[in-house]
């Protein structure tokens, strides 16, 4: 059988690596899986690189195509996941589909009961990877893509410092002293306030779509430092009839001829939303939007026709463990198989 890896291998890899801290001239995605001789191991190590993220990504339901439940791949079979992963924000897409000729009878099969996915070089981006099953029968491609998350660290601290915060406030309070409600924004505040002018303006219903310059709730967020970013991300200020200067939420075309800004906002929700649950989380604050998340993993296997790996026992082993780790319970298990026989030797 040719080099490559068997679906739930894959699968395996693809939910443990991390593009943002690979290793030069290392990715477990692509490298070949380990050989054991029966006295060693041959290959690439398979502990996480330093700083990789141990990542939980969830399914974003209204991006992707599907497999139904018990659905079998056909010739024209077209499957898609998207996902991301609530820790590290990025994001994933894992497609499938079959070429026009060739393609037989698509794994699983009575003969094949995997796809056995052999990486093919492209001239695509680093964060891109392409593979195909090397069943002939089959010949499945198995496209795998990555996007950086739309806020860096950097724009998270420009948008949260404590002192940025604080001198907005302040600004606030010098430029109209007399105005009531005035508060510090905290960085849930200003997650929420950002999600809720990037939600409206996804909304095509939504007809207001400024707020003037000097907005209370809006100065206490961003102030005046966070310019730059918010005109990253599609915000536009300029000047109203009455002179006076006014922000313009982002203006994607409809959802039904989207254009690259629409999926960037859609992205730059997520994150904020995963922004605010970390928050939240890590002081104990209540979480005024919190909604239901769906695992990735079982998706993600479907779309490999991987599902019946899921729950068995080597798969289990290799998912919550390194192999360090697999070894050294593996071999207790081994020390107490021989205390049992010992303590009770056959008749």
């Amino acid at each position: 059988m040719a080099t490559g890896k068997a679906a739930p291998k894959f699968l395996q890899d693809l939910l443990r690596l991390d593009p943002q801290s690979i290793v030069a001239n290392r990715n477990i995605l692509l490298d070949t899986p380990p050989q054991f001789d029966g006295k060693a191991r041959t290959g690439p190590p398979l502990v996480l690189d330093r700083g990789s993220c141990k990542h939980e990504y969830y399914t974003h339901l209204d991006r992707c195509n599907l497999p139904r439940l018990d659905e079998s791949a056909q010739q024209d079979t077209r499957w898609k996941v998207a996902a991301s992963c609530r820790k590290c924000r990025l994001y994933l897409i894992l497609s499938i589909d079959y070429p026009e000729t060739g393609c037989r009878q698509p794994c699983p099969n009575r003969d094949f009961p995997l796809h056995h996915l052999r990486y093919t070089p492209s001239t695509s981006s680093q964060a891109s990877y392409h593979s195909e099953c090397s069943n002939s029968a089959c010949q499945a491609h198995v496209h795998v893509a990555y996007e950086k998350p739309v806020l860096s660290k950097e724009d998270i601290l420009v948008l949260t410092d404590a002192e940025a915060l604080k001198r907005r406030y302040e600004h606030v309070l010098e430029a109209t002293p007399d105005r009531e409600g005035v508060r510090q924004a905290t960085p849930l505040d200003v997650f929420t306030r950002f999600k809720r002018y990037v939600s409206d303006s996804l909304n095509d219903d939504n007809v207001r779509r400024s707020l003037p310059a000097r907005n209370k709730r809006f100065m206490e967020a961003f102030g005046t430092d966070c310019d730059l970013l918010l005109y990253r991300m599609g915000f536009r200020k300029a000047e109203d009839a009455n002179g006076d200067d006014q922000w313009t939420i982002p203006s994607p075309k409809p959802i039904d001829d989207p254009d690259l800004l629409r999926p960037m906002l859609e992205r730059l929700v997520i994150e904020l939303q995963y922004l605010m649950d970390e928050y939240c989380a890590s002081h104990a604050a209540p979480n005024p939007s919190r909604p239901t998340y769906r695992d990735a993993k079982a998706d993600l296997a479907r779309t490999l026709s991987a599902q019946d790996c899921m729950t068995t026992f080597s798969y289990s082993i290799a998912i919550h463990a390194n192999e360090w780790q697999t070894i050294r319970f593996l071999d207790a298990i081994w020390v107490q198989m021989k205390r049992t026989i010992r303590e009770f030797p056959p008749a």
